[in-house]
């Protein structure tokens, strides 16, 4: 008499890993700057309309320098490499989140974000270090202009109303400096897409300026 198959419960199968990752390269900051953001867009937050912006979770605000897309998850360790060669040499930076701002525009804001200064020249040398270096991974459909910036929040609104009183609330905020940090190593992220909104993992943490 054949054997009955058994049937193994779904949640005791192995996890699957993917053939591919969404991933992106990123500055971390450190946690008093986040403090001092997570301040900022409780502010914002009670002068724009209900629910008209989803705001990003306090521990995933970085600062991106690099959109990979779908990268094979196979060439995680040679892009991992490739990573830690462009930033061997670059030195560590202090930079300031200094102004608020949004994409596309005031008139029809789609992404909050607070503006980023202060080393500036440094910070858009290691982008470029790292862009050419990792230009070999994930998708390159076409090539955008750097802003270097933190995302605060996307605008969920649709009734041109509550969009244009979002970009009225942003407009009438008045303050100068948020808060600095010294960034002193690159980050390569994973970004896992779920309705409540992306889920963030570190692939590798990469220090700056270890040839020095």
């Amino acid at each position: 008499m054949p054997a009955t198959p058994r049937t193994i419960p779904v949640e005791s199968l192995p996890p699957v890993s993917p053939a591919f990752v969404r991933a992106f390269i990123a500055l971390p900051i450190d946690d008093s700057l986040r403090a001092q953001l997570t301040r900022l867009q409780a502010s914002l937050a009670a002068r724009v309309p209900a629910k008209s912006v989803r705001w990003t979770r306090p521990e995933q605000i970085h600062l991106t320098l690099k959109f990979l897309g779908k990268v094979c998850a196979a060439a995680i360790p040679e892009l991992t490499a490739a990573l830690r060669r462009a930033c061997a040499d670059a030195p560590g930076m202090r930079l300031k989140a200094e102004w608020l701002g949004c994409f596309p525009s005031v008139v029809r804001p789609r992404v909050l974000w607070v503006g980023v200064t202060g080393e500036l020249a440094a910070l858009a040398r290691l982008q470029e270090r790292v862009a050419a270096a990792t230009g070999a991974f994930g998708e390159h459909e076409k090539r955008e202009n750097f802003t270097a910036h933190l995302t605060l929040g996307q605008v969920q609104a649709r009734r041109p109303r509550e969009v244009r009183e979002v970009g009225e609330a942003l407009a009438g905020v008045g303050f100068s400096q948020v808060g600095d940090w010294r960034a002193e190593a690159v980050e390569l992220q994973q970004s896992v897409l779920q309705p409540g909104g992306s889920i963030y993992t570190t692939l590798a943490r990469v220090a700056l300026g270890l040839a020095g």
